[in-house]
């Protein structure tokens, strides 16, 4: 399915580092379309919900490319971002929407699934 939002669509939400080209722009929004069909695609939400999940979703994915920090200082001035970040989609104010946007609740299950991990020995000794 072709992606729901446009690189216009995109850049009304997101303030990004002018170094961003469209092409990069796309990149990212043709990986939320992709996101979005694959999780929610059969939820039974309105295209018009699915649009605004997936510009969410794209600006979260670019996010990563230009993030914010928490709080930034130069000389005497700091400012200090509000609201509360954690992983996944979570971690950006894009991802908290497209949660809440979601009424389904697959994308809050998503963002706060534990990955496991795994150690694994590996014996390289050399028997005589």
């Amino acid at each position: 399915m072709a992606a729901r939002v446009t690189i216009t669509d995109v850049k009304l939400i997101i303030d990004l580092d002018s170094t961003i080209t469209d092409a990069s722009i796309q990149v990212f929004i043709d990986q939320a379309n992709l996101f979005v069909n694959a999780n929610l695609g059969d939820s039974g939400l309105s295209e018009d919900i699915l649009t605004e999940i997936e510009r969410n979703i794209a600006a979260h994915f670019l996010h990563a490319l230009d993030p914010r920090a928490k709080q930034e200082k130069a000389g005497e001035v700091a400012v200090t971002y509000a609201g509360n970040f954690g992983t996944g989609l979570s971690a950006t104010t894009y991802g908290q929407t497209a949660i809440m946007m979601d009424t389904t609740g697959k994308l809050a299950a998503i963002s706060s699934r534990k990955r496991a991990a795994t150690i694994g020995v590996v014996d390289y000794s050399v028997e005589p």
